[in-house]
């Protein structure tokens, strides 16, 4: 008996052993296939969906257990509906933006139930189209025959760009940023960009581009390239056309510098007055562009030669001229320039040779000859009204004559202040002055009596000159309506020791830097 107690006992330990073991491994299995069917929900990780209403779908064969279904952390409640393949559920109401669900067991008292599993699904809510923005082209112009199409969208969508019939897929990048060369093989051309994204939103913008195949263009009008000006203004005339987008802006620079002007978009011109010019060369640019973008550009050069004597106008280089062929001999006779080179323009050997002559007399170091180098290269003369006295002075500050002059009378004084001379004129007409002192006088032809003499310097400023005279007694008094008065052998003297261009300065008194011009003692003349 007590043999047969030990194997009951033993057959019935099997038996629980045997149904623990049953049980474990079918709750176990049941557990591992409701991990597996977790992961069969519709419904993925990081999904975007442009509605607010969903249906999820999960492949449930076991609802025995009911499921654990939390949104946003909000119980759901039993809305599952189950059929023989699996299990649905509605997630109804959505806002837009970010969503957690969570599907798990209820919690009901069972070995299956109580063990942690549960599916955490983040995805996201988004019904707002995605905007679409052209940086690039950023008007309905193009000029090349391909264009980078560039813009902004949101990240990561996927972009359909229609050009004509051809048809480019893209991706964003993170930053939303995208862009697409594509071909302009048209005149006209529609573009069409659609944006899609994660969600399936779609948002697109179309417009129509305008090819411009050719740039504008420009025609010298005046003046053209190497001409030769006789004067010191002109008026720079260009022609600017374009055939297709129309001109967007023009302009004009000489020698780098922008100038005024104006633009006729109705006959197509374009102009600017320049005057005050020096001698010498100018380059002057005209620049044209298209609304398109292309840019047309024409460079060419004039020259300015408006007078043959050294010291009217400043110089610069590529002038031209006997005012050249005399700058470049009194450098030569200076030392700064090779003997002979007298070529009558203003070339790089002068240019040289000027900036020798500024650094040996302490100017600025530049390639233009000014009034200042030319005080340097002419013999100048001083007016010294009080002493009536004339001195005649090379560039060296040496002095070459002294002369004694009649000045202008105290109802007719002579004017003081800085002039050249303007003309030089042998055995001089007589023409009476617009002045009350002259109403009713006739013109004095040259000869004997000629209230001129018989040479006339015309000063620049008016009308005031430095002649001879036939009443030698007045020299030395004030006695003249305003003009500087010879003895007519000393004018005819002076005459040839002076150019159109010589710098007359006249003084009331001899200024305090003038002292070093010492007056040399000469006998008194002889009235004539």
């Amino acid at each position: 008996m007590e043999k047969n107690g030990n194997g009951l006992g033993k057959f019935i330990s099997l038996v629980i052993l045997t149904l623990i073991l049953t049980s474990i491994s079918y709750f176990s299995y049941n557990y591992l296939v409701f991990c597996q069917e977790l992961k069969s929900l519709s419904i993925k990780n990081g999904d975007c969906f442009n509605k607010s209403q969903l249906e999820v779908k999960m492949n449930y064969r076991h609802p025995v257990y009911n499921l654990s279904i939390r949104l946003d952390g909000d119980e759901m409640g039993n809305k599952a509906r189950y059929d023989g393949s699996g299990v649905t559920f509605l997630l109804e109401n959505l806002s837009p933006g970010d969503h957690i669900l969570k599907v798990g067991f209820d919690r009901s008292f069972n070995m299956v139930t109580y063990m942690p599993v549960e599916q955490e699904i983040a995805f996201e809510v988004d019904t707002i189209p995605p905007t679409v923005k052209l940086d690039y082209p950023q008007g309905d112009l193009v000029r090349d025959e391909e264009v980078y199409i560039v813009g902004r969208t949101e990240p990561e969508s996927c972009l359909d760009i229609r050009v004509n019939d051809e048809n480019f897929r893209i991706t964003a990048g993170t930053t939303g940023r995208f862009y697409q060369k594509v071909p302009m093989e048209k005149e006209t051309n529609e573009l069409e960009i659609t944006s899609t994204d994660k969600a399936g939103n779609r948002g697109s913008i179309s417009k129509t581009l305008i090819r411009d195949k050719f740039p504008p263009m420009i025609g010298i009008r005046t003046p053209y390239n190497q001409q030769i000006l006789k004067q010191n203004s002109t008026e720079i005339v260009v022609e600017v056309g374009d055939t297709g987008s129309g001109i967007k802006d023009c302009y004009m620079e000489m020698d780098g510098k922008r100038i005024g002007g104006k633009y006729e978009p109705r006959i197509g011109v374009m102009s600017a007055k320049v005057e005050n010019l020096d001698e010498g060369a100018y380059t002057v640019k005209a620049v044209a562009e298209d609304r398109a973008g292309w840019k047309s550009e024409m460079e060419w050069e004039f020259i300015v030669n408006s007078q043959e004597e050294l010291g009217f106008n400043t110089i610069r280089p590529g002038a031209l001229g006997k005012d050249i062929e005399t700058l470049q001999s009194r450098l030569i006779k200076l030392g700064y320039l090779d003997s002979g080179h007298v070529t009558g323009k203003y070339d790089t050997e002068t240019e040289s040779a000027v900036l020798k002559l500024k650094e040996a007399r302490n100017l600025p170091l530049n390639n233009i000859v000014d009034k200042e180098t030319l005080l340097t290269l002419n013999n100048k003369i001083f007016v010294y009204l009080s002493e009536f006295t004339l001195l005649l002075v090379s560039p060296d500050d040496e002095v070459i004559r002294q002369f004694p002059i009649a000045c202008g009378s105290d109802y007719y004084p002579t004017p003081t202040g800085e002039y050249f001379i303007k003309e030089k004129v042998y055995d001089p007409t007589w023409i009476p002055p617009d002045s009350p002192w002259a109403r009713g006088a006739q013109p004095i032809p040259p000869g004997p009596g000629n209230p001129l003499g018989t040479r006339w310097l015309g000063l620049s400023g008016g009308g005031i000159g430095i002649h001879g005279t036939p009443n030698s007694w007045s020299i030395g008094t004030p006695a003249s309506h305003g003009c500087v008065r010879m003895y007519i052998s000393d004018v005819e003297e002076l005459f040839e020791m002076v150019n159109v261009g010589t710098p007359v300065f006249i003084y009331y008194s001899r200024p305090a830097g003038h002292q070093k011009y010492n007056l040399k003692k000469e006998p008194p003349k002889l009235p004539e």
